[in-house]
């Protein structure tokens, strides 16, 4: 055996394990809790009653409607409101939940994208008097625990990538072998955002302009025959969430959304 070869072989041996998703949930879930309580998120209560009586119905139909009326506040104090209901039985509730929380994260975060960098999506730290959304770091594990629908892990995803969370980086690369090629899109996206290099896992047409859609603000118009998502000028994400129906999350018939997209 040559003495380099040797060399190689200590190196790999001592080299740190970088791709390990261990995770102290209990103190995730501690520090999402003080989060919580940071927040004045019952004032919403008060603000928006008719949202919160939907929130407390047994409907899943006025449920959606509630989610989507306090999503649309783009307030972070919805977040609390929004968070249990992606636990919900009903799939089409889950759905909304775990999208209407991209979408929250998505549009707080992009308040502070470096427009210094306009070809891709960098967002700059948090600033004094701005919030720190990090501590949602355990409510995207718990949606990553959750079964591959085909949303909820994309969703989780993209917010990894909107809050920089390297910590999931592991969590990620797991989501490269989904089936689902929304969710494969948005993990390959989001590991480029976190600045860690991404595998070679393809570079189509298709995918880099689903990144223009799952990230950033978009303009979408939705084509019900064709399915098709417009990307256009930049409008607030909360547009999306205001005007998704249960069938453009679904679709008919559908296991979960298929969309085509054109410039």
């Amino acid at each position: 055996m040559s003495a380099r070869f040797v060399i190689v072989i200590v190196i790999l041996i001592a080299l740190p394990a970088t791709t390990g998703n261990a995770h102290d949930e209990q103190a995730l879930k501690q520090r999402y809790d003080n989060f919580v309580q940071s927040l004045d998120h019952r004032s919403l209560a008060k603000d928006y009653p008719g949202a919160v009586r939907n929130l407390d119905s047994s409907d899943p139909k006025k449920q959606i409607v509630g989610i989507k009326t306090l999503a649309a506040t783009e307030e972070v104090k919805a977040i609390p409101w929004i968070v249990p209901f992606l636990d919900s039985e009903d799939r089409h509730v889950r759905i909304q939940a775990g999208l209407s929380l991209n979408a929250i994260v998505a549009t707080h975060q992009l308040k502070r994208r470096d427009m210094s960098q306009p070809e891709k999506v960098v967002i700059l730290p948090p600033g004094p008097g701005d919030i720190d959304l990090k501590p949602m770091s355990w409510v995207i594990l718990k949606m990553l625990q959750k079964p591959d629908d085909g949303n909820t892990h994309a969703y989780a995803a993209n917010m990894i990538g909107y809050l920089g969370l390297q910590e999931l980086e592991g969590d990620l690369r797991k989501l490269l072998d989904s089936r689902h090629p929304a969710v494969t899109t948005a993990a390959r996206r989001a590991i480029e955002m976190i600045d860690v290099e991404s595998p070679d896992v393809g570079d189509s047409r298709q995918s880099a302009n689903v990144y223009k859609t799952a990230f950033g603000s978009i303009r979408v118009a939705l084509i019900p025959d064709k399915r098709e998502i417009m990307v256009g000028e930049p409008v607030s994400l909360s547009f999306v969430v205001r005007n998704l129906s249960d069938n453009d999350l679904l679709g008919p018939g559908r296991d979960s959304p298929s969309f085509s997209v054109r410039n």
